[in-house]
């Protein structure tokens, strides 16, 4: 599926936000890291890294990518989960 009609259909701001902050933790967890070693290994605090989990903030995509980095993967996979809900 193309991912440019997934985010079209999302409107809930909060759910998008949900979603990364899901999809951060899950790998997180599957890499065994804590909060506090990912916001070192992002450069962040881990107030931050927290809120972006929980959804409470709006990350900038520089920030997105700093966590990507730091996990090791590609920073579409925090967005995975609105493209099968959208299917």
């Amino acid at each position: 599926m193309n991912s440019t009609l997934a985010f079209k259909d999302v409107t809930d701001k909060s759910l998008l936000l949900r979603t990364i902050g899901k999809n951060i933790v899950i790998q997180r967890v599957i890499r065994d890291i804590s909060q506090k070693e990912l916001a070192d290994l992002c450069g962040k605090p881990v107030s931050i890294i927290s809120k972006i989990e929980k959804g409470k903030t709006n990350p900038t995509l520089s920030t997105l990518n700093e966590v990507a980095m730091a996990l090791k993967v590609n920073v579409r996979e925090f967005f995975k989960r609105i493209e099968l809900a959208n299917n």
